[in-house]
């Protein structure tokens, strides 16, 4: 929802009470050309909110570290292992560095 939206529901709330907020949400008048950066921004979040989350499952709540030193150790190869072997769904099962082209 954009923040004009919000704004809006918000006005019609306070004008007309519960009836106003079970109204149909007022569409802008006009289409933007291009996203907000603010969109973007989500966008981008929702991806390193992802990333976190995996991070989490597949590394850090995995194997119990009796030391911040452990935890800082085990971390370069699990990176590795994520960006060269594992296997990503949004990539068709294949790992990010597929993405890449060679260098020379």
């Amino acid at each position: 929802m954009s923040r004009q939206c919000a704004h809006r529901w918000v006005a019609r709330y306070a004008a007309e009470g519960e009836a106003g907020a079970a109204g149909p949400v007022i569409a802008t008048q006009r289409s933007p050309r291009r996203t907000s950066p603010a969109v973007e921004a989500a966008v981008e979040n929702g991806k390193v909110e992802r990333f976190n989350r995996t991070l989490q499952i597949e590394w850090a709540y995995r194997q119990v570290f009796l030391s911040n030193p452990d935890r800082a150790a085990a971390l370069p190869p699990w990176l590795e292992f994520y960006n060269t072997r594992r296997r990503h769904t949004a990539l068709g099962g294949l790992p990010p560095t597929s993405r890449l082209s060679p260098t020379l």
